[in-house]
């Protein structure tokens, strides 16, 4: 089991319009990171999602809820990933603000 964390970015977005800039988050990554993120799973219902995938060799899972003033995105870091914890927590923080700004 690995290490819990949570990202809350807040918008000043219609949830929909949040809503669906997260939405095509997910193709984003799929065209933009198609050799380093695989396996991508994704599982919608209303405005929260179950997400998975395979990030080189460590697996993310986690999930997204997109509400109507913020964004909340929860997941496990895999074991082994300690030094980048940081790193990608504020990579996740600062592309969502960028998607949502």
């Amino acid at each position: 089991m690995g290490k819990e964390f949570e990202v809350s970015v807040p918008h000043g977005l219609s949830q929909e319009d949040a809503l669906k800039r997260i939405i095509s988050l997910v193709e984003e990554l799929k065209t933009r990171f198609g050799g380093q993120v695989t396996e991508i799973h994704e599982k919608w219902t209303d405005n929260s999602c179950d997400f998975s995938m395979k990030l080189k060799m460590f697996r993310l899972a986690g999930s997204i809820v997109v509400e109507p003033k913020v964004v909340v995105i929860r997941g496990t870091m895999p074991l082994g990933t300690g030094r980048y914890e940081g790193k990608a927590k504020s990579l996740i923080q600062d592309q969502a603000q960028k998607l949502l700004s």
